[in-house]
């Protein structure tokens, strides 16, 4: 019975270790420019995501190149989970286009 305590003990330790999620404002990357479509279908997300984890989420419009611009910028972000992307259906078509080198697989969910 003590080694099954001690290994339930242990199993949680990582989970004691980390940090609380989250610890600072969180990025949600829109990219198109502020008041067109994708950003109103995203930007209300801020608010509630804000109310769910108890930290700020900051809109950040990166238009340009057909999303490609806010693409890239979300796929050079560390992937900490501090940056979030408004993917779009645009990123499948601009890189078999041959217009951008960034696609759906250079993302985690």
């Amino acid at each position: 019975m003590k080694k099954l305590i001690a290994g339930a003990l242990a199993a949680l330790l990582p989970l004691a270790a980390g940090a609380a999620y989250p610890e600072r404002p969180i990025k949600l990357i829109v990219p198109w420019a502020a008041g067109g479509d994708t950003d109103n279908i995203f930007r209300p997300f801020a608010p509630l995501l804000q109310k769910q984890l108890g930290e700020t989420v900051v809109i950040a419009n990166v238009g340009g190149a057909s999303g490609t611009k806010g693409a890239k910028e979300a796929k050079d972000s560390p992937p900490d989970g501090y940056t979030l992307y408004a993917v779009h259906d645009y990123i499948h078509s601009t890189y078999w286009a041959g217009v951008a080198d960034v696609t759906y697989t250079d993302f985690e969910p």
